[in-house]
Formats: C-alpha cells, structure tokens, sequence
C-alpha cells in the first residue's frame, strides 16, 4: 500500500542521497560509506533473531523483512538529512563525519553482540 510506497521512496532517495554525498570531497563520503555498510552489517547480523527496538521489532518481536524496510528508511532518511544540511552548511562537515563514525560504530559493535 502506500506505506511501502512511502518507505520506497524514502530508501531510494536516502540511495540517491548517498551517492550525492559519495561524490564530495572527504572525509563524509567515507563516513556515509561506513555508515551504510554497518548498517547492513547490523542488519545481515540481526536477521531472523529477537529484536528489541520495538520500532525495530516485526511479527513475533523478530528482526525480519519489515525490520529491514524500516532500518534501511532510517539509514537511507540519516544520509538525505545529512545531504540536505551540507548543501546548505557546508562548514558542517567535520561534524557530520564525526557523527557518521559514532553511528557507524554503533551498528558495528550491535553487529559485533548479534554474531555472539
């Protein structure tokens, strides 16, 4: 229905978005990089298995394709943001990085619990 258009959308511009990024100097384009592969990392490591974040959580509390299409919104949603900010506050950018590498760290050291 409309939700997965939505969610759709959301996920092809944070695509989009992430190559935009990709393609300024550094250190973000790294930092967006590792971002998105963490993430997938994150994802790859939590399939199939209890999931806590309710937001997270599909049918029977399982990190399943629902989890999937809402984790890649959000990630895809973090890089649009970011992409929208630097077009207008390029001075944000050490910034930015170093908040990308905190999140990227993040869903590494989730990956990281999930694989034990």
């Amino acid at each position: 229905g409309w939700l997965f258009r939505v969610v759709a959308l959301l996920v092809g511009l944070g695509l989009l978005a992430a190559v935009v990024v990709a393609l300024r100097p550094q250190p973000v384009a790294v930092d967006v990089a590792a971002v998105v592969v963490a993430s997938a990392l994150d994802a790859h490591s939590s399939w199939g298995k209890p999931e806590l974040n309710p937001l997270l959580a599909g049918s029977g509390g399982r990190f399943g394709t629902r989890s999937l299409v809402v984790k890649s919104a959000l990630t895809g949603g973090s890089v649009t943001a970011l992409w929208l900010i630097l077009r207008r506050h390029p001075g944000f950018e050490k910034a930015a990085a170093a908040t990308n590498t905190a999140l990227a760290a993040s869903f590494v050291a989730a990956a990281v619990h999930n694989s034990k």
